[in-house]
């Protein structure tokens, strides 16, 4: 399993990856290893081991599984450890050990016991994280804006809660700037193994910059327009805010005259602009 799919949380992968021999898999334990044993705790019925397992990590991995039932036969203690590794494999990603390995096995009892051997590998940390435009830069600003919003800082631990968090703060932050239509797309991981490091490039497709037009009613209204025009917080050619059609939305509701409403930006553009932004009406659905 790439790195990438780690940071999906083991989802399958969604990007290309530089397949360089930093690239990181996950290891196989070749070379058997003394073990220190830690007995079950109640209603836990696999047993945790590892040499480099401290004692407070054996506890907060015991604390992920789920409790069971002793096993009665070799079949069902092999299949409590082999969930038990899925889960704890999971687990361990999504702290940023990605390079752990966790290998379940069955002692042979009698009663036959399931356990895992655990060798948690280092935590990463990030050594780089980087914006790239597939279509073309953005304005000053809005770049700016993007790179602020990333958050991780070099040296620190890494997850994928983090990198896919700093991934949503670069897309909202586009959006903010005028970006309406700025989406992620398949990021690019690169991870050292030795060096226990990741090095991210978010990649952002920043769509069109975006100015409000018109506010398109419909003709199904009993309600006049003049007393709807009120309620609009923006002119035509207003750089596009998400909070400007929350607040829209929020006056609209305010006035407690619609079952149903919503205003969003119209599917296709109205004009362009002479510095090349997308002129978009506000498309009002009201029902009365």
């Amino acid at each position: 399993m790439d790195l990438d799919s780690r940071l999906h949380g083991c989802e399958p992968p969604t990007s290309p990856l530089d397949t360089r021999p930093a690239m990181l898999f996950r290891p196989a334990l070749l070379l058997a290893c003394a073990v220190i044993c830690a007995a079950p705790s109640a209603g836990q019925s696999v047993e945790l081991r590892g040499e480099a397992l401290t004692g407070e990590m054996r506890s907060e991995l015991a604390g992920e599984l789920p409790d069971a039932k002793p096993a009665e036969t070799r079949f069902e203690a092999r299949r409590q450890a082999d969930r038990a590794a899925q889960r704890l494999g999971n687990y361990l990603n999504s702290q940023g050990y990605f390079a752990a390995g966790v290998e379940p096995g069955v002692a042979t009892g009698p009663p036959p016991e399931p356990y895992l051997t655990i060798e948690p590998g280092p935590r990463f940390t990030l050594s780089s994280a980087s914006i790239a435009y597939v279509d073309g830069d953005v304005e000053a600003p809005a770049h700016e804006a993007a790179e602020a919003a990333i958050e991780l800082e070099a040296g620190a631990a890494i997850t994928p809660k983090a990198v896919l968090g700093a991934e949503s703060r670069i897309v909202k932050a586009l959006q903010a700037e005028g970006h309406a239509y700025a989406e992620a797309v398949p990021r690019q991981v690169i991870g050292n193994r030795d060096a226990a490091t990741i090095a991210v490039t978010f990649k952002i497709d920043p769509g069109p910059r975006v100015v409000l037009g018109e506010v398109e009613y419909g003709e199904s209204l009993r309600i006049r327009r003049r007393a709807l025009d009120v309620l609009v917080p923006f002119k035509p050619g207003t750089p596009y805010t998400p909070k400007l059609l929350d607040e829209f939305n929020q006056r609209l509701g305010a006035t407690r005259l619609f079952e149903v409403f919503n205003a969003q930006l119209a599917s296709t553009p109205s004009a362009i602009t002479e510095d090349g932004a997308e002129v978009c009406n506000v498309v009002l659905t009201l029902i009365e």
